[in-house]
């Protein structure tokens, strides 16, 4: 049995800050614009909520149901995300956001991928260090590379979507071979000064976007790209 229940709840705006809602019930909770910063919602059903907006900041969602749940705008900095079960109704346990997003504070790791909803794209950080946009076609069952970073061989451990919304390749000893150029000082990004929460996102039209609080930042611009082969 949960520990609590409040399903349909209002709670829009309201803090709940460091509370502890470890198996709660908020089936189609309102909570858009809501404080859950440090919130404990470990196994917490929050079953098509309304969570735009809310500020989830280092909330622990292992094993929370997410499903038809709605975060647009919502701040997902260190959220714990392990076992959870996301809005199209994915389940996730290696550490890396809902299906298709990367958060701030996130990031890759060799072998491992952000996938689109519709299972057409991946992006993934190789073992070579390579950074590669695959496209699936699953009729013909092969894939091919769209975009690449070109960082093969390069000693790349991680990528990483920090908090100043720059997207990182990191080697083991701390150097950087590409960079998005997207901190706050680059005039290299689009809407520079653009604040956060960042999200790296691969859409369903095949294009890897960066966003910001007030919109996009950086993009390869892969929506309308053709077949490419690229050096992997």
């Amino acid at each position: 049995m949960p520990d609590r229940v409040l399903p349909g709840a209002v709670l829009n705006n309201a803090n709940l800050a460091n509370t502890i809602l470890t198996g709660a019930n908020l089936d189609k909770a309102a909570l858009a614009g809501a404080n859950l910063t440090d919130t404990n919602l470990t196994g917490a059903i929050l079953t098509g909520a309304n969570l735009n907006s809310a500020n989830l900041t280092r909330a622990n969602l292992t094993k929370a149901t997410l499903r038809d749940s709605s975060y647009s705008g919502a701040i997902l900095s260190k959220v714990t995300w392990s076992d959870t079960v996301c809005s199209d109704g994915t389940s996730l346990s290696n550490g890396v956001g809902c299906r298709g997003t990367l958060v701030q504070g996130q990031q890759l790791e060799p072998d491992t991928m952000l996938t689109s909803p519709n299972n057409q794209y991946t992006l993934v950080l190789q073992g070579d260090g390579n950074l590669v946009l695959y496209s699936y076609d699953s009729k013909k069952n092969r894939r091919w590379a769209v975009w690449s970073t070109r960082t093969w061989e390069s000693g790349v451990v991680r990528a990483a979507l920090q908090d100043d919304g720059n997207f990182v390749l990191y080697t083991a000893g701390g150097s950087s071979p590409w960079a998005s150029d997207t901190d706050p000082t680059s005039d290299k990004t689009a809407n520079p000064g653009v604040t956060g929460p960042f999200t790296l996102v691969l859409q369903d039209d095949r294009n890897v976007v960066l966003y910001g609080a007030d919109g996009v930042r950086w993009s390869p611009n892969t929506y309308f790209q053709r077949r490419t082969l690229v050096s992997l």
